[in-house]
């Protein structure tokens, strides 16, 4: 487009804007503003531009966006949706899964985020099925939709749906292991509008209005502990790698954390079983398994287990997942004189340790000699 033409276009856009305000209400300029950040029904509201657009060959959001910058900051503003807009919203993002086609602007953030949620059972049934096109169109060979769609999908429907259960053999069969064991490094740019997201930012993402995208108290947790101890072992596997970061990565008061989750344990065969297999995907949720069992110190071949993998360790990756093992796996004050016992062997042998084990076995051995309380592994 040559410059008058950009200019005219851009008057259009401010004029429009400037017009509707003057006119409407409240309700109307909410509906307004959601338009422009998620670019659903702006042919409401530009109609004019609708011949411009398909004179030069481009979408009416893609128009609109080239001329505003909007900020996530109106989420903020507690923004209600009526009925028709949030139909539009919710068919959107479903044509958008159905075509492999990332939506423009801002539309996943309001859709994981927003109080949509809250509207009506209808607005759940439609999440429901969303997520399960999800699982239908789910491939690895696409970039969309990616895997954090799907379990974001299934961690909010938790809060309230727990008929979402049902879905689980489905969604853990669908995604891969791997990549469940790096959910909490799932990519959440605001910036770009991405759909991809950190699960660890979401966990504590919060809006003015003291929203989070979900709420991990005691009723949320027993809906989800029962798919630690499902019949299907890839839902055992995988519920246990996000509830480590649920666990972990969560904004609450350790006292909160200890209550909700201390006496929560994943199956030791489960990480034996993973840390036995040739793969080193499948050896890393093995350790990641491990962390997350009440793990039998007591047992020789246990203390065995961890003394050869931090001495010699396969490869450097699995080093750093060793040492995050022994740096975050709880030592109940039961079991101190055994962990004291294992971390006093690591000590008397600098020459066959890393020096990062060593400064580890070191923290964690004052910590066992200061106190005899359960230690909490969860960083703040």
């Amino acid at each position: 487009m040559d410059s008058s033409t950009q200019i005219s276009i851009a008057e259009e856009i401010d004029k429009g804007i400037k017009e509707f305000l003057d006119k409407a209400d409240d309700q109307e300029k909410q509906r307004f503003v959601i338009a422009l950040l998620t670019s659903v029904g702006l042919d409401e509201f530009f109609p004019q531009l609708i011949s411009t657009t398909r004179k030069i060959g481009v979408q009416l959001y893609e128009l609109v966006g080239a001329y505003l910058r909007l900020s996530l900051i109106y989420l903020e503003l507690g923004l209600e949706y009526l009925p028709e807009q949030l139909q539009k919203m919710l068919s959107t993002v479903e044509t958008a899964i159905q075509n492999r086609e990332k939506p423009y602007n801002y539309l996943w953030p309001i859709f994981i985020f927003e109080g949509i949620w809250l509207c009506s059972l209808q607005v759940i049934d439609y999440a429901h099925q969303i997520l399960e096109l999800f699982l239908e169109k789910y491939s690895e060979s696409y970039s969309f939709p990616p895997a954090s769609l799907g379990i974001t999908l299934f961690l909010k429907l938790l809060e309230y749906d727990s008929n979402i259960l049902d879905l689980a053999p489905n969604l853990f069969t669908k995604l891969p292991l791997e990549k469940l064991i790096k959910v909490d490094t799932y990519k959440f740019d605001i910036s770009d509008n991405s759909p991809e997201t950190y699960i660890t930012s979401l966990l504590n993402f919060k809006f003015k209005t003291g929203r989070f995208f979900i709420k991990p108290d005691e009723g949320y947790i027993s809906r989800f502990t029962p798919l630690l101890t499902h019949s299907n072992k890839l839902v055992r596997v995988g519920s246990a790698l996000i509830f480590k970061v649920i666990r972990d990565k969560s904004r609450l008061s350790r006292e909160t954390k200890i209550k909700l989750f201390s006496d929560i344990f994943i199956d030791l065969s489960l990480g034996i079983e993973f840390i036995n297999k040739e793969d080193i995907k499948d050896r890393l949720i093995g350790i990641t398994l491990l962390s997350l069992s009440d793990y039998p110190i007591e047992e020789k071949q246990c203390q065995n287990l961890i003394w050869n993998n931090l001495q010699n360790p396969k490869t450097e990756v699995e080093e750093e997942a060793w040492n995050k093992f022994i740096k975050e796996i709880p030592m109940d004050s039961e079991k101190h004189l055994m962990w004291r016992t294992l971390l006093e062997e690591i000590l008397r042998k600098p020459a066959v340790y890393s020096s990062s084990v060593l400064r580890i076995a070191m923290e964690r051995y004052c910590e066992l000699l200061g106190k005899t309380e359960f230690y909490d592994p969860i960083p703040f």
